[in-house]
Order: structure tokens, then C-alpha cells, then sequence
């Protein structure tokens, strides 16, 4: 039992280290690649987009 605990332990130490370690790398790659195509607001950015209510005549 003591083992399985351990293990189990040791297993979910692994699996946060790996999201660590892939959330640090996907970081570095957005940094490098200046958000080229990584999401919404490098598609469109945050100062172009006006949203105007229309005009009454």
C-alpha cells in the first residue's frame, strides 16, 4: 500500500514537472516568435479593433 502511495506520489510529481516544464517552453516559443499566430489578439490586435454603435438619422 505504502508502495502505491509512493508511486502515485512520484507520478504526479512527473506529470506537474512536465506541465512546468512544457508551459516554460511554450513561453520561450511565443517570446522568440513575437506571438506570430499564437491566439486571438496576435491575429487581431487589441488598438485596431473599434466597435461604434451605429449612427441614428
Amino acid at each position: 500500500m505504502t508502495l502505491a502511495l509512493l508511486l502515485g506520489a512520484l507520478g504526479l510529481t512527473a506529470v506537474w514537472l512536465a506541465v512546468l516544464a512544457w508551459s516554460r517552453w511554450a513561453e520561450d516559443v511565443r517570446e522568440a516568435e513575437g506571438d506570430e499566430m499564437l491566439g486571438a489578439e496576435a491575429l487581431y490586435p487589441a488598438e485596431r479593433i473599434t466597435i461604434e454603435a451605429p449612427r441614428r438619422k
